[in-house]
């Protein structure tokens, strides 16, 4: 079977404001290399980055900001993504990415957050198995019904000097955590 989108899919290449963006990611909670800071920051350093917002009719199925390089070939990868917003339909997202697909030039890899099954038949690379992530609050009880070496870890970083806090960095800082990440590379 080969599923088929309607008509009424189109693909927006660079097309999509960026308090739009936002607001999609922010409501998908996307990884940082799907926000548009983090596409910025690329092009701040040389790289070429491409957002693909992909509607069928009024509802957005999927975000994908992708990084392009020429290395005697086009290679595009989309790391994390692409950022699935509909219903999660594998047959629906699969014919999305065979469109996505022919609106990339090159070599295309994924690294998806979510096994979906679209990949295939795509004439993308996922290059990682998908992963998942949970975070659960500790509620009542659940401290003390803990692995007493899990349970000691968890004290010794809350004793730690650690702080966690959740920021949107600018631009600037963007850049400059990937020219410190480059030089580590």
């Amino acid at each position: 079977m080969n599923p088929q989108l309607t008509s009424d899919v189109r693909i927006l290449i660079d097309e999509t404001p960026k308090r739009r963006w936002q607001a999609l990611t922010d409501a998908a909670r996307a990884p940082l290399q799907q926000c548009w800071t983090y596409g910025d920051a690329i092009k701040a350093v040389g790289g070429t980055c491409r957002r693909f917002e992909i509607c069928d009719r009024r509802e957005t199925l999927a975000i994908a900001q992708a990084i392009q390089r020429r290395v005697g070939v086009s290679v595009t990868l989309i790391s994390l993504g692409p950022v699935w917003l509909d219903s999660g339909d594998p047959d629906k997202r699969a014919a999305a990415l065979r469109m996505l697909r022919q609106h990339v030039p090159g070599l295309v890899l994924t690294t998806p957050t979510a096994d979906c099954g679209a990949c295939a038949g795509s004439r993308m690379t996922q290059v990682m198995t998908p992963a998942t992530s949970a975070s659960l609050a500790l509620g009542p009880g659940m401290r003390e019904r803990q692995h007493g070496k899990w349970r000691n870890r968890l004290r010794a970083a809350e004793k730690s000097e650690l702080k966690v806090r959740c920021m949107r960095p600018t631009r600037e800082e963007l850049v400059q955590l990937l020219l410190v990440d480059e030089d580590q590379r």
